[in-house]
């Protein structure tokens, strides 16, 4: 991590000694440069800080436990395009995805992938003009020694039709189809951030029933 930011560090033009030829830049006041760089060693110092004082790394786009920087992927689709998004997210935010499942590795299951849709209006030849689709999606995060936690959330969007223009609505309607599952395996990484890991997993014995989390507000545009 610290290469990285020494990376960033020395990508920054007003860090760096070089030649300058626009001479507007050259008449900038030193103190200007001074004070970037000095702005700059702030904000690094600060990310170190945070990073180092607290049992959370910053991934990707999430806070994610350490406990959940390696796991299992399983899925009712394996070659489904939710799956390959949320493999491609895991990846992103530095998640080591095993090939095989093991007592001890946390396992993410794609237990629902469906979509529906619903009728809003007609024409008034009978044609469907406009109905609402909905994306359901459940999935369950199994970690060791621990009880399954089921997670189900919606995501719901409009879309017109028109018969008239055929072609270009299919693909409209593809796009918002990759649009809502590009959502869907977002909010999976992002309800994987917001779970709160015990102190000791060994510790924790199974319960009798398994909690389930369910998203009371669909996601809708």
């Amino acid at each position: 991590m610290l290469n990285a930011l020494l990376s960033i560090y020395s990508t920054v033009p007003c860090l760096k000694k070089q030649t300058y030829t626009n001479k507007s830049w050259e008449q900038e006041k030193p103190y200007k440069k001074v004070m970037s760089s000095f702005l700059l060693l702030v904000i690094l110092f600060s990310v170190l800080i945070t990073q180092s004082g607290c049992g959370f790394k910053l991934r990707g786009n999430y806070l994610l436990a350490p406990e959940l920087q390696t796991l299992y992927l399983s899925s009712v689709d394996k070659q489904g395009e939710l799956t390959r998004l949320v493999k491609q997210h895991l990846k992103l935010n530095q998640i080591t995805v095993i090939k095989n499942a093991t007592d001890i590795t946390p396992e993410l299951r794609i237990l629902k992938d469906k979509l529906d849709r619903r009728t809003l209006s007609v024409f008034p030849n009978g044609q469907v003009a406009e109905y609402e689709l909905i994306y359901t999606v459940r999935f369950q995060l199994k970690l060791a020694n621990q009880p399954a936690m089921n997670f189900n959330f919606e995501i719901n969007r409009d879309y017109q039709d028109d018969p008239n223009t055929a072609l270009a609505k299919s693909r409209e309607l593809s796009l918002l189809l990759s649009e809502m599952r590009q959502q869907a395996a977002t909010k999976i990484l992002r309800d994987m951030a917001s779970i709160q890991m015990p102190s000791s997993l060994a510790l924790v014995k199974p319960s009798a029933s398994s909690p389930t989390v369910t998203s009371t507000n669909p996601l809708k545009k």
